[in-house]
């Protein structure tokens, strides 16, 4: 990491001042807890990054990721969008593996839970669209049936409707809509993002 000049006391690791900011815009600033390393740090607090640390939870955070990490001189969409998919959404991360992820002390524990109950109630607010869909896997290139949810800068996907929490989210707030005209699948379209093409 270069220059890590923050701390995520909800997760436990040494971020840069991009990824600072892009921690403090997960889901509305409620989920992940910075502070400055100029800053004082209670006892449990430093135990609690002792425990944890950018390797540990990068092991059970990126374990499945799907998507390209960014790059330090990566452009900040880039970052914002891997970062949601990494600590709001846990996309890459295995279920079992998250029960023991949970911050220091009963004030940010309190923060940690508010945030995953809003995270979790409003995954399917402000409904534009839904419905099944084809998707194509990223490494993978075969066809999934996935239930997309349409917001207003987001389409998640999941396995299955009755799925609270998505397996999967667009970022459409730097992606672009494009034609995928010699596809074999009629009606096929693609969106960009600043990570990958998803089909």
């Amino acid at each position: 990491i270069r220059n890590p000049r923050w701390v995520s006391i909800s997760f436990g690791v040494v971020i840069c001042n991009e990824c600072a900011a892009c921690h403090r815009s997960l889901v509305d600033g409620t989920l992940s807890h910075t502070k400055s390393i100029d800053d004082h740090f209670e006892q449990q607090e430093i135990t609690f990054l002792y425990q944890t640390g950018n390797d540990k939870i990068n092991q059970i955070l990126e374990e499945n990721a799907t998507v390209p990490k960014p790059k330090p001189k990566s452009p900040y969409g880039e970052k914002e969008y891997f970062i949601k998919l990494k600590y709001e959404f846990k996309s890459f991360a295995t279920p079992a593996k998250l029960a023991g992820l949970k911050p220091p002390d009963s004030l940010s524990m309190h923060i940690f839970n508010a945030a995953e109950n809003k995270l979790n109630q409003s995954s399917r607010r402000e409904i534009k669209k839904q419905g099944f869909l084809n998707k194509q896997g990223g490494s993978v290139k075969t066809w999934k049936r996935r239930y997309f949810v349409l917001t207003d800068n987001h389409l998640s996907y999941f396995r299955d409707p009755a799925d609270s929490v998505p397996c999967g989210m667009i970022q459409l707030l730097f992606s672009t809509a494009c034609d995928f005209p010699g596809e074999d699948r009629e009606n096929a379209f693609g969106i960009k993002t600043p990570a990958r093409t998803y089909v």
